[in-house]
């Protein structure tokens, strides 16, 4: 082929190849988008519009979006804070609906008829230079249709029904339940005040990470494993546990209903003296918001109490169910992990004492091995440290009764573990009771009646009191007696096997485990007579 025919050829190609990029992928842009948007009902971008009206006989919904451009805020019939997405899906009705019908310049009878001269709902969208209002006629008697008319334009769209569902909703409905969760999802909580009517505030703070170097004074991102501590953070440490669950419970706290704004009638709400009160605060500097949630008396249905949160002028009503878990007391928020704030990492040696076995071993140069150097199971160990570091008690007992089921901790079965660092120093030491019944652990009379009628399975209410050497002083952790499955029933299970020797000396020798070259079984050598056995 000579150069001309090349060029040529070049030439048609980069054509089609215009014709592909220019005209082709454009048309089937617009095809996709006519696919998921209709026939342009709205053409009006998202981020455009700015105001939406909804106008239902006499009553009229009023929305305007926030300075963030992603929120709403309801100003009619009432001034309140709104779920976005219920808001924005008035948009999506019409935006994205598919005719099944459109019917071009209809008459006047034939509007009347479609009952698009007095519509049932009118819906009406500012993009500032730019307003459309779409009227939202009859159902159409054949199929589940609504008949919608653009007044900007001659023509009337037959809908389905399901899609301007949004339009019937109550204006109650539009409006954001979440009484203690910021708008903005970004903005971390990092204080927590429960005020229990009769009861000491309780102030749960995050602690504070030590900065690297470098680092600005601006807090981090709080990790989900992050360690609270009451009143300051240098304060008690909170349970890590039951703070999750109290975090959870305040962001996820919901108005059941909304009954009016507030006014000289709220002492008839018991407002003027709340029950409870709830503040958390969240973000830092300029971002920082506060919410304090107020619940005052019961309502004529015991289930549901008078509540309001700041910023927000009305009464809502909440289920009982729903805050019930922010009564808490001081004890409450004791921290229950039988290791608390030890990394398994620092472990350098482990005593297990008990009636099944007993052994101490320790760190070595690759892995782990008993008193005698005989190499123990890294693998077996490292899992065994993880799961005792998740050790959390049940309940904490502490003055007569603690020091009463304290006394059972005796005995051949008594089961200790001690856990110490590399300079010798002991990080922990645990001793265990053999299992007790609900009975001996009960802390009254009543409640071992109330036990024994209950027909559950003796062991499903067995605990083990533990006595945590650098936990609570005086205090008895009682504990689910499956937690010393965790430890070995017997020495071997933390033996090393001959592969797991393998493994180790391979990594001594800087190889692979694929690389370390084993004798099958059937071809080790016997030995010579009167050898001593290999071992």
């Amino acid at each position: 082929m000579n150069a001309k025919k090349t060029l040529v050829l070049a030439i048609v190609l980069a054509a089609l190849a215009a014709v592909v990029v220019f005209w082709e992928l454009p048309q089937q842009r617009e095809k996709e988008r006519t696919d998921l948007e209709g026939d342009k009902i709205l053409d009006l971008a998202y981020d455009a519009i700015n105001k939406i009206e909804l106008e239902r006989g006499d009553e009229k919904l009023a929305f305007e979006k926030e300075a963030t451009g992603e929120d709403w805020r309801m100003k009619k019939p009432f001034d309140d804070e709104t779920e976005r997405w219920i808001v924005q899906s008035l948009i999506s009705a019409v935006r994205y609906a598919h005719p099944t019908r459109t019917l071009d310049k209809p008459g006047a009878e034939a509007l009347t008829r479609f009952g698009l001269d007095k519509p049932r709902a009118v819906l009406t969208f500012d993009a500032g230079s730019v307003t459309k209002r779409l009227r939202i006629g009859a159902k159409n008697p054949i199929g589940q249709t609504v008949y919608l008319k653009p007044e900007d334009r001659d023509v009337v769209f037959l809908v389905p029904e399901s899609t301007l569902a949004s339009l019937d909703k109550p204006a109650d409905d539009f409006r954001r339940r979440d009484l203690l969760a910021p708008a903005d999802p970004t903005l971390k909580i990092n204080r927590l005040t429960l005020a229990v009517a009769g009861r000491p505030e309780l102030t749960l703070v995050p602690a504070t990470p030590p900065k690297t170097e470098g680092e600005k004074d601006a807090a981090p991102e709080m990790p989900e494993d992050q360690i609270w501590h009451l009143d300051e953070p240098t304060g008690p440490v909170a349970d890590p546990e039951t703070v999750r669950t109290l975090l959870d419970l305040v962001s996820g706290l919901k108005a059941a209903r909304f009954i009016g704004p507030l006014g000289a009638e709220n002492q008839n709400y018991g407002l003027d003296k709340p029950s409870l009160t709830v503040t958390a605060v969240y973000g830092e500097g300029d971002k920082q918001k506060t919410l304090t949630l107020t619940i005052g008396g019961t309502a004529e249905t015991p289930t549901e109490w008078y509540a309001t949160v700041s910023g927000r002028p009305y009464v809502a009503m909440l289920l009982e169910s729903a805050f019930q878990g922010l009564r808490l007391e001081r004890a409450d928020l004791r921290d229950r992990r039988l290791l608390a704030g030890i990394d398994p990492a620092k472990v350098e040696s482990i005593d297990l004492q008990s009636a099944k076995t007993s052994f101490k071993i320790s760190r070595s140069v690759d892995g782990w091995q008993f008193a005698d150097e005989t190499p123990a199971d890294k693998e077996s160990v490292e899992k065994c440290l993880r799961a005792v570091a998740k050790w959390r008690a049940q309940e904490l007992a502490d003055g007569p009764r603690g020091a009463r089921l304290a006394r059972a901790v005796k005995g051949n079965q008594v089961t200790s573990l001690v856990l110490t660092d590399a300079d010798g120093k002991v990080l922990e030491s645990i001793r265990f009771s053999e299992p007790l019944d609900p009975g001996k652990i009960a802390p009254v009379k009543k409640a071992v009646a109330k036990a024994e009628t209950e027909e559950k399975p003796a062991e499903s209410a067995e605990r083990l009191v533990a006595l945590v050497a650098n936990g609570y002083p005086h205090t008895a952790y009682l504990v689910k007696p499956d937690v010393l499955n965790d430890l070995p029933g017997s020495i071997e299970e933390f033996k090393a096997t001959e592969r797991d020797d393998a493994k180790q000396a391979a990594a001594a020798g800087g190889q692979s485990p694929s690389e370390v070259q084993t004798m099958p079984p059937a071809e080790i050598p016997a030995a010579a007579p009167g050898a001593p056995p290999a071992e």
